[in-house]
């Protein structure tokens, strides 16, 4: 039995949002974009300028339930914090879920059912030998354990 851990953490991400994002594209308004790692969630700043006035948006991304492999159960997210930004992120999930079978949102949730995903035949039994025994969020990092069954 095989096992990969990554941790990612607030620092990290952050840099990589001011570097990747702040720092390399011209999106017009876009003054900052924070992302607080809590134990509850994913937390969202974002600071915007338009037509002249400063706004202030927080969401925060739960994460509800976790699947026991890739190809079977469910990842759950549940959505608050501002209702825009809620309605955005709810709006590209159903896009996608044209797209993909297993993907849903609405209500505040957003589902990814991963018994529905048709995936190649390919790399099925991979993705089956593949276990997550750890998927959260703690002290500031996301933590991603996956053991290789065979």
């Amino acid at each position: 039995m095989s096992e990969m851990s990554i941790k990612i953490d607030e620092e990290f991400l952050n840099g990589l949002i001011d570097k990747l994002i702040e720092e390399n594209t011209s999106i017009k308004g876009l003054k900052n974009l924070n992302i607080e790692m809590r134990n509850d969630g994913i937390h969202f700043q974002v600071e915007v300028n338009i037509l002249g006035k400063d706004t202030l948006f927080d969401s925060l991304i739960e994460l509800k339930e976790k699947p026991k492999s890739l190809t079977n159960g469910i990842l759950k997210f549940v959505l608050s914090g501002d209702d825009g930004i809620r309605k955005i992120l709810e709006g590209v999930f159903s896009i996608i879920s044209r797209f993909i079978e297993g993907i849903d949102s609405n209500d505040y949730e957003i589902d990814i059912d991963f018994s529905k995903i048709n995936f190649s035949e390919n790399i099925k039994p991979l993705l089956n030998a593949l276990r997550l025994e750890k998927f959260e969020i703690k002290n500031k990092e996301f933590i991603l354990n996956i053991k290789y069954e065979e």
